[in-house]
């Protein structure tokens, strides 16, 4: 069983008016839906109700977002976990991992994904793929047009050794950018996501955890096991930011 954390704490400063009164996972697009109701229906489209969990951390308007989730789950028949980052605005998603609890690591893999990006059912049987294969790493895609706000992904030869914003960006006729998806499917990978969690509430680690995405938890990680790269198209997912809330969904 995979447990789908999705991470649904943040405000979206650059929407203004749109994130008024709800999340950025709340924002709806083209289809009419919020981003983050577009991806949960197509999670449970296409993934046995026995194959997974979910759970969502919420910060920032929580109270809406705990009476959403509690309409969509009681129309769609599936359960959801919800907790709260109380920090979201000093901490980030980093601090929304850190309310993760025992029982969310008791699941045989995990997805941490960003709530504020619409993913296509194949996004949710490509991780399946991977749990069963016991592959680890990251869910990303080749494009020759760079976002502002990608995260580039490094690699030796299949392996993933960094993955993070470039202030300057090396020129490349194409790039490998993270889905902001990422599948911990083995034992090892799922005790160095631990630790590196134990490791951020150290005092002297707040900084990292004010200042950094968690993307950078992934060549941690990677130290300890190999972290894959597992390639699917650019059309499979869309990080909506203020220029892209009618993205097509």
């Amino acid at each position: 069983m995979t447990r789908f954390v999705f991470l649904c704490a943040g405000r979206g400063q650059r929407m203004r008016l749109l994130t008024q009164d709800r999340c950025k996972a709340m924002v709806s697009i083209a289809s009419g839906k919020a981003i983050m109701e577009q991806s949960l229906d197509n999670l449970v489209r296409v993934l046995p109700q026995e194959d997974y969990r979910i759970t969502i951390i919420g910060g920032y308007q929580f109270d809406r977002l705990q009476a959403w989730l509690q309409d969509w789950s009681n129309a769609s028949g599936r359960p959801v976990t919800l907790r709260r980052n109380a920090l979201w605005a000093e901490c980030g998603p980093l601090g929304s991992l850190l309310q993760l609890q025992n029982k969310d690591f008791s699941d045989q893999g995990m997805c941490i994904l960003n709530g504020d990006t619409v993913y296509d059912p194949v996004i949710f049987e490509t991780v399946q793929q991977m749990i069963r294969a016991d592959k680890d790493g990251l869910v990303c895609s080749e494009t020759e047009e760079l976002d502002p706000d990608a995260i580039l992904v490094r690699r030796n030869g299949q392996t993933i050794t960094a993955a993070g914003k470039a202030a300057s960006p090396p020129q490349m006729p194409r790039y490998l950018v993270s889905a902001g998806c990422m599948v911990l499917s083995t034992p090892v990978a799922m005790v160095s996501l631990r630790q590196q969690l134990t490791n951020l509430q150290d005092p002297a680690a707040a900084e990292a955890l004010k200042r950094n995405p968690w993307h950078s938890l992934v060549s941690l990680i990677a130290a300890q096991t190999p972290m894959m790269a597992e390639i699917v198209s650019d059309t499979s997912w869309r990080a909506v930011s203020a220029n892209r809330v009618g993205a097509r969904a």
